[in-house]
């Protein structure tokens, strides 16, 4: 994700839908909304593929990044987009050019600089949720299996109880006794 001199900027593929997202949030900082905001999105904005040079319009950006993740896209392009792929079927870029026109009045250097802060500020937020995430399935998995063992000790301690009378470790002192000097002169 670096700036080049020019009016552009490298961001990598599978960032593009969410750098889109931030870079509408950072205009919208900058007092940009509305049609105003559309306008720039449909005519002063386009993604370049670093090796097959294909072209991705803002509003094709914009029909990604407003349908929801579970819904089917209108373009297997967008689909290839939303996966983290380039558009075009079997290239294998790991960068887009994000070329910015002119003529617009916008200052596209501290509106993309804002758009990969809050970039960078979503990716922490999703590593710290995906985190939180792995936490809770791992206790999850202890809990299960601390109930399963807990399940089987208990199973087996019915078992033990049911064929011998009684609980392991303990013993019964014997109700009756034996008189050794009988057993002896019985013989």
């Amino acid at each position: 994700m670096a700036t080049t001199p020019s009016n552009t900027v490298q961001v990598r593929v599978e960032h593009l839908v969410k750098y889109y997202a931030c870079l509408a949030q950072a205009l919208m900082e900058a007092g940009i909304t509305g049609q105003r905001l559309n306008e720039l999105f449909s005519k002063n904005i386009v993604a370049e593929c670093m090796r097959c040079r294909i072209r991705v319009t803002g509003d094709e950006l914009a029909v990604i990044a407003v349908t929801d993740k579970n819904a089917k896209l209108s373009h297997p392009k967008f689909e290839r987009l939303r996966c983290g792929c380039c558009a075009r079927e079997g290239c294998e870029s790991f960068s887009y050019f994000v070329h910015f026109q002119n003529g617009c009045n916008v200052e596209w250097r501290a509106i993309a600089e804002k758009a990969f802060q809050l970039l960078t500020a979503m990716e922490l937020k999703e590593r710290e949720q995906q985190k939180l995430a792995g936490v809770h399935e791992r206790k999850r998995r202890v809990q299960r299996m601390a109930i399963g063992m807990a399940m089987m000790t208990g199973l087996l301690l019915v078992r033990f109880v049911w064929h011998n009378g009684r609980l392991p470790l303990v013993h019964k002192t014997p109700k009756y006794q034996v008189d050794a000097s009988f057993a002896v002169r019985t013989r």
